[in-house]
């Protein structure tokens, strides 16, 4: 049967059972487009970790993998991205970095030379501009220049995406081996990065730590993680976590164990932590709720996606302000323990203070409109969960759920339709709807294990060469249905499908 022979004999397909209805997308409501859940949950608490841990910079909280976890969420959704409109995804990314950068740059910079600093050489502060190394700043603001080493890392693993995801599709292992490499030379010191100099050496360090985590997101993207056995992520994920805790125990650095200070052992621990955490895809159902107490803690999640580089970039100063001007509100004869849990609230408070004076700028760079705090959207009924669980919220992930998305995969080898004709709403997914519908398929279905629906209640096809995978068998309800293709990217080694082609029929 052909691919068009699939398509004319869907579109008069009406009814379909129960256990392949369960899995067709409802339609998104109209000027909505979705969000990861999952995604923004995970974003939200490693943004809340970076604050704890510069708050109380003990070793124990480095092995929540914070940064690498952002590293790979962002890798999943630039992937995403690039899949519609490579252009519009690096522009509209590189703005949202570059603009609450720029800001800081304003504040910092005029302010630093008012006081007498100059940088060892003029043309570094363009570094403000564009992050190629890190921007230049004085030994007193070190507070925000100390931070921004993050945003240079993105900026540097963004420009190189549209590179780096074509290759990771064609030579997987070899793209991810390339860092990893670089990362063990460095670890076990065969190779001194700081020969490069101060500004390369430290662009490659951080890059050979991180980028295998973006590279991480790329493989979820493209449904690997979730198309591998449940066994061997659990094996997969548990070992690199060992292994970098065990590298970390034997080569502690200046007697501490910190990931932060063992490069090679972050690398490790984060590349596990994520793999475990990428593999899962839970129903994150409270926070489509509206009633207490999650309304609170959905738009505490909400501010913080929203509001996560000018968080980032200012909670540092924040946390340097708060202890003179506690000093100053003479908090410390509350005690040691008193005095700090004071210092801790004005640095919330501060936070609070710099996300309402300043945030707005993530709504401009965004494409949205300016305001002062983010807003839940309007309350609306959803329709009943199916039997298998509550169905997407108000702003989950595309039609057609996959690995990527915020719905649960009911099994390892659930693959996901492309992406609908609704690019720009898919490239700012991650960051928030802007009103621009995705167009519902009612054919976009995951394709089904032969074991998730009963065999007197289907009949097996053959899917061809058109549609992704040569003579590879797959059970689908008995009313006749449309898969349009499958995931090649999740079987290595099988034809892959002409790429390029109208959205309707890209990589899912």
């Amino acid at each position: 049967m052909t691919a068009t022979a699939l398509e004319k004999t869907a579109e008069t397909a009406v009814d379909l059972p129960d256990a392949v209805r369960a899995h067709v997308s409802p339609p998104p409501e109209k000027g909505r487009s979705e969000r990861n859940r999952y995604f923004d949950v995970l974003r939200a608490a490693s943004i809340a970790c970076v604050v704890l841990y510069h708050t109380f910079p003990l070793a124990v909280l480095s092995y929540w993998p914070r940064m690498g976890l952002l590293f790979a969420i962002a890798g999943s959704l630039t992937a995403r991205s690039l899949d519609t409109n490579v252009r519009r995804a690096v522009g509209t990314r590189l703005r949202r970095l570059l603009l609450p950068l720029w800001v800081a740059a304003l504040i910092a910079v005029p302010l630093m030379l008012g006081l007498g600093w100059r940088p060892d050489a003029g043309w570094e502060l363009l570094f403000w501009v564009v992050p190629f190394a890190d921007p230049p700043g004085a030994p007193w603001a070190g507070p925000l220049t100390e931070v921004l080493w993050y945003l240079r890392t993105y900026f540097w693993l963004l420009l190189l995406s549209p590179l780096l995801l074509p290759l990771f599709r064609r030579f997987p292992r070899t793209t991810v081996l390339v860092p990893v490499t670089v990362a063990v030379a460095i670890g076990t010191g065969l190779f001194d990065v700081w020969t490069l100099g101060a500004h390369l050496g430290a662009v490659v360090r951080d890059a050979s730590v991180y980028l295998p985590c973006w590279l991480l997101g790329f493989a979820h993207r493209d449904g690997w993680i979730a198309h591998a056995r449940r066994r061997l992520v659990l094996v997969g994920g548990v070992a690199l976590v060992l292994a970098g805790v065990v590298w970390a125990l034997a080569h502690p650095e200046s007697g501490s164990v910190d990931l932060n200070a063992i490069p090679l052992a972050q690398l490790l621990y984060s590349a596990g932590i994520g793999l475990l955490l990428l593999r899962a895809t839970p129903r994150w159902a409270g926070l489509e709720r509206r009633w207490w107490p999650y309304q609170p803690v959905n738009w505490l999640v909400l501010v913080v996606n929203r509001r996560a580089v000018v968080i980032y970039l200012w909670h540092n100063v924040a946390l340097a302000l708060s202890f003179p001007i506690g000093t100053a509100l003479g908090v410390w004869t509350l005690g040691t323990v008193g005095g700090m849990a004071a210092c801790c609230v004005i640095t919330l408070v501060l936070i609070c203070a710099g996300v309402v004076a300043v945030g707005w700028v993530e709504d401009v760079s965004a494409g949205r409109r300016p305001m002062l705090l983010p807003r839940l959207p309007e309350r609306r009924e959803t329709a009943a969960p199916s039997a298998e669980g509550p169905g997407p919220g108000p702003a989950d992930a595309r039609p057609g759920p996959g690995p990527a998305d915020a719905r649960p995969s009911p099994g390892p080898a659930d693959a996901r339709p492309g992406p609908g004709p609704g690019g720009a709403a898919a490239e700012q997914a991650d960051v928030e709807g802007t009103g621009e519908q995705t167009a519902w398929d009612p054919w976009a279905l995951r394709l089904l294990r032969a074991d998730q629906i009963p065999a007197e209640q289907s009949h097996p096809i053959q899917v061809v060469h058109a549609v992704g995978i040569a003579g590879a068998e797959v059970r689908v309800g008995p009313a006749p249905v449309l898969v349009r293709e499958v995931a090649w990217s999740a079987y290595p080694g099988k034809d892959e499908p002409e790429r390029g082609r109208r959205s309707d029929q890209r990589e899912f």
